[in-house]
């Protein structure tokens, strides 16, 4: 079939050559907050998965053709149900699209349910091997898909990632002086996580690997301790309020 992919939006190629649209759809709506609820019910905090099935179709629809997802968001099925229906009527297939998700968050009480987040802080490494080995295949059930575009670990521990940078008191992140404090058990277990993301690259389940929120100490130490594959995405929040510079110049 003709691939389908919108030529009017540019293309990121990741170290592996693999091509990526620069622009995706979200999938995380979010009330973090009891002032971003809705009026029907104004005490609710957490995620909206219900209303990922209309903006991922009006998405496609607009072009775009790069889901970003993840675990944590409990969307994969809504994602699936759209992906599934533009299949079925032949308006797109499988390599028209780019999906990413995410695994390995940790726990977010009043927004991540457990079966979606790592508590790495109470697992040992062969658990967090056998638990993100377990989330990754979860996620390909739930979207209904052979394999994804991309998998990325979703965050490097509780409170000390990149995205987060007001958090000060967690072991993995910055203190005042610049310097990064990291855990040696969570950098361990990290490694471990990652080492089940090759394992799906090296299988094909995952066309790319990465990771999100990842400071530069963190990437430096997957190279440092055994990882295989370089992350081929670091996924950070940035806007005109929050920059990373030095992790930026890192990647």
């Amino acid at each position: 079939s003709s691939h389908k992919m919108s030529s009017s939006i540019p293309t990121i190629t990741l170290s592996n050559g693999v091509q990526m649209p620069a622009i995706a759809i979200g999938t995380a709506p979010l009330s973090g907050s009891t002032a971003e609820a809705p009026q029907s019910n104004p005490n609710y905090v957490g995620f909206f998965p219900e209303r990922v099935t209309r903006s991922v179709h009006l998405a496609l629809q607009a072009g775009l053709r790069h889901i970003d997802t993840a675990l944590m968001y409990r969307c994969h099925e809504h994602v699936a149900h759209v992906l599934r229906q533009w299949f079925m009527e032949g308006k797109l297939s499988r390599e028209d699209v780019f999906i990413t998700s995410k695994v390995f968050h940790p726990p977010a009480p009043g927004f991540g349910l457990d079966d979606t987040t790592v508590d790495i802080s109470s697992l040992s490494v062969e658990e967090i091997t056998a638990k993100v080995h377990a989330h990754f295949e979860k996620c390909l059930v739930e979207l209904g898909v052979g394999y994804v575009d991309s998998m990325l670990l979703h965050w490097p521990s509780a409170g000390g990632g990149a995205g987060n940078a007001t958090t000060k008191n967690d072991n993995d992140s910055s203190s005042g002086s610049g310097m990064v404090k990291i855990d040696h058990d969570n950098r361990a277990k990290r490694l471990a996580a990652w080492k089940v993301l090759e394992h799906y690259y090296n299988t094909g389940w995952a066309r790319s690997i990465g990771v999100s929120n990842f400071h530069e100490v963190h990437i430096q130490h997957l190279l440092d301790d055994g990882a295989t594959i370089v992350p081929q995405i670091n996924q950070l929040e940035t806007s005109v309020y929050i920059q990373h510079t030095k992790i930026i110049q890192y990647c």
